[in-house]
C-alpha cells in the first residue's frame, strides 16, 4: 500500500506541473496537515476549482494519470463537476473533486476566487476568504461540519472581504459582520450549553439537599420556526396570535413608531386587570438586551409535552425578529395557553387590527419557509388542477406556481432533489425518467396543521409523515394514467422546511 500511496503522491505533483499555465485554485488549503505539500491527504478529498475554459483540460490530465494505478478508479461526472475516486481493497484512497459552476458556486466567484489565489511551491490554492466563504458555505448547509466552524472561528478577525464581490450563492454578504457570523455558528452551540444548564440543574438540586430525580425535567433545543409552527390547537389552528403581537410591537420599536405598540398594550390590558404592570418597559429591555448581546443560554420557553407553549412568548417573538436559528426549551408536563383568532375577535380588536395581526402571521410563514412544497412533475401535466384541488380541500394552499424548466431541466430537477443527500447516479436516472413527458412543473406551497415528524434512518433527518401520506395517496390514484409509469414520476414533496427554504430559494418562490 506504501509504494501506491508513493506512486500517487508522484503523480499527482506531475499532474500540477502539466496544468500550471491553467486555470484552477485547490480550495480547502487547511486539508494539508501542517501545510505540508508533499504528502497528500490520504482517505480524505482534494477539492479544485477549476476555469471553464480549462476544465477538460485539467479533468483530463488527471484521468489519463490516475487510471493505471493498482487502485480502481470511479468517475462520476455531474452538471458542472467530475469526481475521480481512487479505492483500494473497498477503501478510499484520495478523491480529487473538480468544479466549474454548481449550485452553490457560481462561474463568477470562481473566476474571482481563481484570480485571488495563492500560490505554494508551484500549487496554486485559494486565498483564505475564499476558503472562508466556502467553510461558511458548507456549514450552512451542514452544521454538523464542525471542522468549517473551527477554520471560520480561526481565520475571521483576518480575513479581508473588501475586494471580493461575489459569494457563494448560499451566503450574503452581511456574513462579514460579526452578528451574522454568530447566528450562523449559534447552532452549534446550544446542544452543549443545554447539556450545561442540565448539570447546572442537578448541581441546584444536590446543593439543596432536594431529589436529585430530574425526570420531569426535560431540556432541549428546538428549531425556532418548527416551535412557532406547532402552536395549534386540536383542529390544528394556530392558537398563538400573541406572539405575532408581540412581533409588531418589536418591530415598530426598533423602526422608531408606536403602531405594534398600540395593538400590544390593548392585548395586555385584555389579559391584565393592572393595565401598569409595566409589561412594554420590561418587553423593551428585553428587545435592547437581545439586541445588543444577543440571546441568554439559560433563559428557556417552557412548553407542554405536546410542543405547546406555556410561558415564553416574548422571547420566541424575539427570536423569530432576530432570526435566531435554534431556541432552548424546557418541558412542563401541564398547561395550555389560548390566544386564538378568536380570542381577538371575542375581545374587542376591530376589523383593522385583526388584519394587521392576520397578514404578519402570512408573512412570518412565507418570510420563513414555515410551510410545505409538493412538486408535480411533467407526466401528470393534464391533472395539475385535479390534484392543485386535493390540496386546497385539505390544507390552506398560499400560492400555487407553474414553470417550464426547458433547457435548465436536468440541473433544476438535480437542484431539487440536492438537499435529499440522494446519490447522483440515482438523480440522474430519476431525470431521465422525468424529462421523457415534457419540462413542465407545477409548484404547490401550503400550510399544514398538525404535523407528525419522523426521523429518516439514512441521517436522521426530520420527514413529515403527512408529505409521505399525501404522496403515497397521489401516486396510488394517478398512476394508472401515466404510460410507462415508474415510482416517483407524479410527485415530489419537501420532508421538512429546511426543504422548504432550499427549495425555495432555488426556484425562487418568495419573489
Amino acid at each position: 500500500m506504501n509504494n501506491i500511496k508513493d506512486n500517487l503522491n508522484t503523480l499527482f505533483f506531475k499532474c500540477i506541473d502539466t496544468i500550471n499555465n491553467l486555470d484552477y485554485i485547490i480550495i480547502k488549503q487547511h486539508g494539508f496537515s501542517n501545510g505540508d505539500l508533499k504528502v497528500l491527504p490520504w482517505g480524505k478529498d482534494i477539492d479544485f476549482l477549476v476555469g471553464e475554459d480549462s476544465f477538460d483540460k485539467i479533468v483530463e490530465v488527471f484521468k489519463q494519470s490516475f487510471n493505471n494505478t493498482g487502485c480502481d478508479l470511479y468517475i462520476d461526472e455531474d452538471l458542472g463537476r467530475v469526481k475521480l475516486r481512487l479505492e483500494h481493497e473497498f477503501k478510499l484512497v484520495i478523491q480529487f473533486d473538480f468544479t466549474k459552476y454548481d449550485h452553490f458556486y457560481s462561474k463568477l466567484f470562481i473566476s474571482e476566487s481563481i484570480s485571488k489565489s495563492v500560490e505554494k511551491n508551484g500549487v496554486y490554492f485559494a486565498s483564505q476568504e475564499t476558503d472562508f466563504f466556502i467553510a461558511v458555505s458548507e456549514l450552512i448547509r451542514n452544521p454538523g461540519k464542525r471542522h468549517h466552524l473551527k477554520y471560520i472561528r480561526s481565520f475571521f478577525s483576518s480575513c479581508n472581504f473588501h475586494d471580493y464581490h461575489c459569494y457563494p450563492k448560499n451566503v450574503s454578504a452581511r456574513v462579514t459582520k460579526q452578528w451574522q457570523l454568530r447566528r450562523i455558528i449559534a447552532k452549534l452551540y446550544f446542544k452543549r450549553r443545554v447539556n450545561k444548564l442540565k448539570r447546572k440543574i442537578v448541581k441546584l438540586h444536590q446543593k439543596n439537599k432536594k431529589s436529585t430525580d430530574i425526570t420531569d425535567i426535560s431540556v432541549r433545543t428546538i428549531d425556532t420556526i418548527q416551535l412557532f409552527n406547532q402552536q395549534r390547537d386540536e383542529h390544528g389552528n394556530f392558537n398563538r396570535f400573541d406572539v405575532i403581537v408581540r412581533y409588531l410591537a418589536i418591530e415598530s420599536y426598533l423602526e422608531g413608531n408606536d403602531k405594534g405598540w398600540i395593538i400590544y398594550n390593548k392585548m395586555q390590558e385584555k389579559r391584565s386587570s393592572n393595565k401598569n404592570d409595566g409589561s412594554e418597559i420590561r418587553f423593551k429591555n428585553l428587545i435592547d438586551s437581545v439586541n445588543e448581546n444577543g440571546f441568554d443560554p439559560y433563559s428557556l420557553i417552557t412548553t407542554n409535552h405536546a410542543g405547546s407553549m406555556v410561558d415564553g412568548s416574548h422571547r420566541l417573538a424575539c427570536s423569530l425578529y432576530f432570526q435566531r436559528p435554534m431556541t432552548s426549551i424546557k418541558y412542563r408536563k401541564h398547561g395550555i395557553v389560548d390566544y386564538s383568532y378568536s380570542w381577538f375577535e371575542s375581545n374587542d380588536f376591530n376589523d383593522e387590527e385583526l388584519k394587521i395581526i392576520n397578514d404578519k402571521y402570512k408573512e412570518l410563514v412565507i418570510k420563513n419557509h414555515a410551510y410545505y412544497v409538493a412538486i408535480l412533475w411533467p407526466a401528470v401535466t393534464e391533472h395539475f388542477d385535479s390534484i392543485l384541488s386535493y390540496f386546497e380541500e385539505r390544507f390552506t394552499v398560499l400560492s400555487s406556481n407553474d414553470f417550464d424548466f426547458g433547457e435548465d431541466f436536468d440541473e433544476k430537477v438535480a437542484g431539487i432533489y440536492e438537499c435529499d443527500n440522494i446519490e447522483d447516479w440515482k438523480v440522474a436516472r430519476k431525470v431521465n425518467a422525468l424529462k421523457q413527458y415534457g419540462t413542465d412543473v407545477r409548484v404547490i406551497c401550503f400550510d399544514m396543521s398538525n404535523d407528525v415528524l419522523r426521523k429518516k434512518e439514512v441521517n436522521g433527518h426530520p420527514i413529515s409523515t403527512s408529505m409521505e401520506k399525501i404522496k403515497k395517496d397521489i401516486r396510488s390514484k394517478y398512476k394508472g394514467d401515466i404510460p410507462n409509469y415508474i415510482h416517483d414520476v407524479i410527485i415530489h414533496g419537501g420532508d421538512n422546511f429546511y426543504h422548504t427554504k432550499y427549495i425555495a430559494n432555488l426556484l425562487d418562490l418568495n419573489r
